[in-house]
């Protein structure tokens, strides 16, 4: 919507050269004069010209590497990097809720993700997740598919490192901002996604220069998807009555019967904050600089869930009398007099909290000779709950009959035309919309805690054209050591021990079994809603209405956002029953030992290698030597493994 950059500063100063060349023109034809050496060079940016700079890089680097610099980011119509990435040979993206969230490599998830050449740190051990880290933030996105001896360890698919730019490489100051705003027709809502930069330069006379940038990104948004998930079961078909099994066209003869069906209707709410702040310093008198890097990435996201399936129990009990199989063998117009159904609310909360930080230099030791070296501190820490309420239509009006306790059983009709979702009708048209006829099934909450931290030091040597060999152009080495642990730990919600499942059956008041049914406590309680969203399936559409997508359930916000107020609210429900619950909902939460894992390592690597240069060819060979020290605890239980890689490597381009 808004985007403000030096646009202002670069024409004026194109325009001043356009016209300084116009009217030198005259006095060159004339006579000769001295060259001056205050000319202003005019360097033309933009989308061509990062095409042509990531063009360079793939051609003249010696592994394979493709690239995508900032430009690009900047003006293609992508919402991270990974969405980016994926114009890649050979990297493919998964996407969350339409929004791209992880890619594979060659088709291979295992990969690492660095910032700078050094480690992230993500919820997994795998690195920071692409979607939680801001476009803006970077200079250079690399994917690299053939690894060299200096680079760390452990990409199997390839290694994708995110460049940032350095302050010191600013030739004048830079202030941009960027505000965008994306609309979500589902969930009708506007999320805003701001980003500002800043950075600049001063020369300290004889203390040297000092550079210092800034970054800050800001996204919230709000989107919701829509999903119809059917279960097929070739079944052996009658359509016409006449006593003889008909042929469907499938390989078996069977018509492929939509058994189950779901509809799934996701929520997502995700709040993303991020900054990265860059110093640097360069002496006035020696070729070198020191740098420090800070950059971390607060998340908060939940989704509200809701899924209503139906099953059909009784396969025998078809209703075939407009049934009609198409040319795939699909059965169409079909029905179920047997049918049970379950609603269901469910939800997950998510908070990650990541950190990259660096502290590092280059010194050029003579002009053959230079050296470097960082220390780096890269950790996670995130928290995920998982809930779920479910329901059970439970028929009411015969449990009041013979005190026994009976599913609501019904028939269901389904129809379809084209490609549209399927139309589903219920021969009670209320068996989800009635209070009274729908008992609790079963309440559970988990919580989930993943920490990851990563210390590590590395010190590299450069020598350029050693030994006078005309081949070889440098020869590098260097060293590089790590400590890292992992933990996952969880806690789910018991009662005396036990889940709350199965409540409809379960629950006894004075050692009778009573179904709790929502309609004798939502005017007092509250937290059951209605769902009828106007524009469900909207972009597919819906053959009739389908029954799945209106019903009544727990409500999902207040489970993913009040979940005390949740398990308060059960609590009153359960009151004076044989699942009576007491205390809080932290002091029923019990550690699952089965769940728990921790994950220490100690790396030592070495590396040596050679760059070659015979002109059209050019090869980088060498090794790398790392030793590994594991440890892998469960609650009561400890191993330890240690193991050494030797990694030669060979790269070589011919141009």
């Amino acid at each position: 919507m808004f985007n403000q950059h030096r646009n202002t500063n670069r024409n004026v100063k194109l325009f001043g050269a356009t016209l300084a060349a116009l009217i030198a023109v005259p006095a060159i034809a004339q006579e000769t004069e001295e060259p001056t050496s205050d000319v202003e060079v005019i360097q033309v940016q933009g989308i061509a010209g990062s095409l042509a700079e990531s063009a360079r890089q793939k051609r003249f680097d010696s592994r394979i590497v493709d690239a995508i610099v900032a430009e690009d980011i900047g003006k293609l119509p992508d919402n991270n990097i990974a969405e980016a990435l994926q114009r890649i040979t050979g990297v493919s993206i998964s996407t969350d809720f339409g929004v791209g969230e992880s890619v594979t490599i060659r088709g291979i998830s295992q990969n690492r993700v660095e910032l700078n050449g050094r480690s992230t740190s993500g919820s997994g051990r795998g690195g920071i997740s692409l979607d939680d880290f801001p476009s803006s933030f970077l200079k250079t996105v690399e994917v690299i598919k053939s690894p060299t001896p200096e680079m760390i360890e452990g990409a199997l698919g390839g290694t994708i490192n995110m460049t940032t730019v350095r302050p010191l490489e600013l030739d004048e100051p830079l202030i941009a901002f960027t505000l965008d705003g994306e609309y979500a027709d589902k969930t009708e809502n506007w999320a805003p996604k701001f980003n500002v930069s800043a950075g600049t330069n001063w020369d300290l006379d004889d203390a040297g220069t000092f550079g210092a940038s800034f970054v800050l990104a800001y996204q919230d948004r709000e989107l919701r998807r829509d999903e119809f998930i059917n279960l097929v079961t070739p079944t052996e078909l009658d359509l016409d009555g006449d006593g003889t099994s008909d042929q469907a066209k499938t390989p078996s003869g069977n018509y492929l019967v939509r058994s189950q069906n779901t509809v799934e209707q996701k929520t997502e709410q995700r709040e993303r904050t991020a900054y990265g702040v860059s110093l640097q310093w360069a002496p006035k008198d020696a070729e070198g600089f020191i740098y420090l890097d800070i950059n971390a990435t607060e998340l908060d996201g939940g989704q509200e869930a809701y899924s209503v399936l139906n099953d059909s129990k009784d396969y025998s009990d078809l209703i075939l009398d407009d049934a009609y199989g198409d040319a795939q063998g699909q059965l169409h117009s079909f029905g179920s007099g047997s049918v049970f159904v379950q609603p269901k609310t469910w939800s997950d909360f998510t908070t990650n909290e990541s950190i990259s930080n660096a502290l590092g230099g280059e010194y050029q030791v003579t002009d053959n000779l230079k050296i470097s070296g960082e220390i780096s501190y890269a950790k996670s820490e995130a928290k995920r709950r998982n809930s779920e309420f479910n329901l059970r239509p439970i028929s009411r009006e015969q449990y009041d009959a013979d005190g026994t306790i009976t599913e609501h059983l019904f028939t269901i009709t389904m129809t379809q035309n084209g490609d549209t979702v399927p139309g589903l009708a219920f021969s009670d048209e209320d068996a989800l919309l009635d209070p009274d006829n729908l008992a609790i099934r079963q309440f559970t909450h988990q919580r989930y805690t993943e920490d990851n931290e990563e210390t590590a030091f590395r010190f590299d040597l450069e020598y350029a054209e050693p030994f006078d060999l005309e081949f070889l152009a440098a020869v590098k080495a260097g060293v590089r050591t790590t400590d890292r642990e992992y933990e996952l730990d969880r806690y789910d919600l018991r009662n005396n021990g036990s889940e709350l499942k199965n409540l409809q059956t379960s629950v006894s008041y004075d050692g009778v079994v009573t179904p709790t049914w929502i309609g004798d406590f939502n005017d007092a309680y509250g937290g059951f809603k209605e769902v009828n969203h106007s524009n469900s399936f909207s972009q597919s559409g819906i053959t009739g209405n389908n029954a799945l997508t209106n019903y009544f359930v727990y409500d999902g916000a207040l489970l993913a956002y009040d979940i005390n107020g949740t398990y308060d609210r059960v609590k009153q429900m359960l009151a004076g029953s044989s699942h009576e619950l007491t205390g809080t909902l932290d002091d029923n939460m019990v550690r699952n030992t089965g769940s728990y894992a921790k994950i220490e390592e100690t790396t030592q690597a070495l590396y040596t290698q050679f760059h070659l240069d015979f002109d059209s060819l050019t090869a980088i060979v060498g090794a790398r030597y790392v030793s590994t020290d594991l440890t892998s605890s469960l609650i009561d239980e400890t191993a330890k493994h240690d193991y050494s890689d030797f990694l030669p490597s060979l790269n070589a381009t011919y141009t």
